[in-house]
Order: C-alpha cells, then structure tokens, then sequence
C-alpha cells in the first residue's frame, strides 16, 4: 500500500520560514514557479534572502511586496525586453534591501561550490575588474 505524500500549494509555503534563505531555477521569466512565488507573497513571507544567477519578474514581485531583505545575484531583467528593476533600485535607494552583486561566472562558481558541499570554488573571471569595489556596492540599479 502506498503512502499519498502530496501536499498542497499552501503546505509546501508554510514550510518557507521568514529569513529562509532561496534560489529558483529557470531564467528570468522561463521555468520560474511562479505559483510558489505568488503563494509567499500572498502569506507574506518576510526577511527573505534571495540568491540567484540572475534575476527576473519573480525577484521584482517578491522585493517589490517586500518579503526580500538581501538580494545577492548578477543582473536583473528580462532577456525578450532588456533590463529592469524599478523596486530593486528603488528599494536599495530607501536602503531597505541589501545588494551582493556578483559577476554571472561568479554566481555559476557559487552554486557549483555548494553542489558540492564545499565553501567556495576559486576562480580569476572577476581579476581587473572593479566589480568588488566597495565605492560601487548599493547604487540604484
């Protein structure tokens, strides 16, 4: 006899705390699951720490209801109508969220390094490059 472990829309939310930290496959608007996305928004989930290789719609509609504290990623957008991110930038002006920007070769080094339960994976793609300079970290996007 098999044991029906379905759960509904709601459970699988419930069990994302406040603060829990999250990625989402796809790219940009493609293969986003987006009902899960709408699903947090609607029960509010808040101090969300959303890491990501890049950002689309589900990243401006969560900072936008305001359940993300700590957006780390490379780009925020969507690929068929160029860049945007009116309430990442207009949240990081209100200094309400905090910006880890990270090149896209970073972000891919980041997630294999954690595939495979090590703490970082090294690599020289950002060398000559001011994009860890401090003076530019938390401008507007």
């Amino acid at each position: 006899m098999s044991i029906d472990k379905r759960i509904t829309l709601q459970q699988v939310v419930e069990i994302i705390k406040d603060g829990s930290r999250l990625t989402f496959s796809g790219f940009t608007i493609w293969r986003r699951p987006m009902a899960v996305i709408y699903e947090l928004i609607r029960q509010r989930r808040k101090g969300l720490h959303l890491i990501e290789v890049n950002g689309g719609s589900h990243t401006e509609f969560h900072v936008g209801a305001g359940c993300v504290d700590i957006w780390e990623s490379c780009w925020v957008g969507h690929e068929l109508y160029g860049k945007y991110g009116a309430n990442v930038s207009r949240k990081v002006r209100e200094k309400a969220l905090i910006v880890e920007d990270y090149s896209h070769a970073e972000m891919l080094y980041r997630f294999t390094a954690a595939s495979q339960g090590v703490p970082y994976a090294v690599g020289q793609t950002s060398l000559g490059t001011d994009i860890h300079n401090p003076e530019y970290d938390m401008l507007p996007i």
